[in-house]
């Protein structure tokens, strides 16, 4: 067995396809051939065809594990992927946009299967919760994933696993062009229907990649990030600002959906409102200028835009 075989650690990762999940495994690569350490990755997914999975088996140390119901049933999941008791240094949890109680039962659900395998570090990516914790309904769910991996840490089963909680802003990844259309509506909301009443609140974002690299970190330096919970964010600025700057560096305005459509979504959609309602009140706590000093490549909006441009060659 060679000597950087002996070293490597499994880390597990739920989401891995997300925009979130992939940035961690590519920052978690990319460190693999700067570090004394080498991680092997375990990606699930449902659809293996996709070409999102394909660019990830596509990576080296990444192994890609098809289990179709894989946040239901994730001790299932280990099992399928040859994953045993001791066998799992880190898992990663991410959860997609589902109802919140079934991404509650989710959430602790592989919490549980991580402890059960004896899982050293977990790292679950959350949502910056405001000034309180937390602020409306739209939130419970991923802070009672959080309380119940803090619940366990003196248990049997759970009294090895180390963790950290990654709270997020929203993603400026949102903002582009190219993401899904259901983010024209949900930054439709953010710009039309949500500063109602402090129209001079400056709202936080952070982009996708920067929480991969920070999650990447608390994997390599568990001493470092155990027990803590880290808000993150990027950049800060009112609607007007985010506007002009998305303006000066893509040379147009931020594409929307019909602001009437919006209102209809806001109305019979519970979360999105709740989200709103949270933003224009309280709105999201990281302390940037704390965050850049220990995290100094943190991009802001420009920078993440010219990265952008660049990467198509606009």
């Amino acid at each position: 067995m060679s000597d950087s075989k002996s070293k490597s650690k499994t880390i597990v990762v739920f989401g891995a396809t997300g925009n979130v999940g992939s940035a961690l495994i590519n920052a978690l690569v990319k460190n693999n051939t700067a570090t004394s350490t080498v991680f092997s990755i375990v990606a699930f997914v449902r659809d293996p065809n996709a070409g999102s999975a394909k660019r990830l088996s596509a990576l080296p140390g990444v192994r890609i594990v098809h289990v179709q119901t894989y946040m239901d049933e994730p001790a299932r999941a280990f099992e399928v992927a040859g994953l045993g008791e001791g066998d799992v240094y880190g898992v990663f949890s991410n959860q997609g946009y589902v109802d919140p109680k079934v991404e509650e039962a989710q959430g602790k659900a592989i919490v549980d299967a991580a402890a059960a395998l004896g899982c050293s570090h977990f790292v679950y990516n959350s949502v910056d919760m405001g000034r309180s914790s937390p602020p409306g309904p739209a939130f419970t769910s991923k802070y009672n994933v959080e309380e119940h991996r803090k619940s366990i840490s003196t248990s049997g089963s759970g009294a090895g696993l180390g963790w950290t909680i990654i709270r997020p802003s929203q993603f400026m990844d949102n903002l582009l062009p190219s993401s899904a259309f259901m983010f024209k509506l949900t930054r439709t909301m953010l710009l039309r229907r949500t500063f109602y009443t402090h129209p001079e609140r400056k709202h936080q974002m952070v982009s996708t990649r920067d929480i991969g690299r920070v999650s990447a970190r608390a994997f390599e330096k568990p001493e470092e990030f155990k027990s803590r919970t880290i808000c993150l964010s990027g950049d800060e600025f009112t609607m007007p600002e985010l506007e002009a700057i998305y303006k000066e560096e893509m040379g147009e305005p931020i594409k929307e959906t019909f602001a009437t459509l919006v209102s209809i979504v806001k109305l019979l959609v519970p979360f999105l409102r709740q989200m709103a309602e949270a933003q224009d009140q309280e709105g999201f706590s990281a302390d940037i200028p704390s965050l850049r000093k220990e995290f100094p490549e943190l991009e802001d909006l420009r920078a993440f835009l010219r990265r952008y441009r660049a990467e198509r060659g606009l």
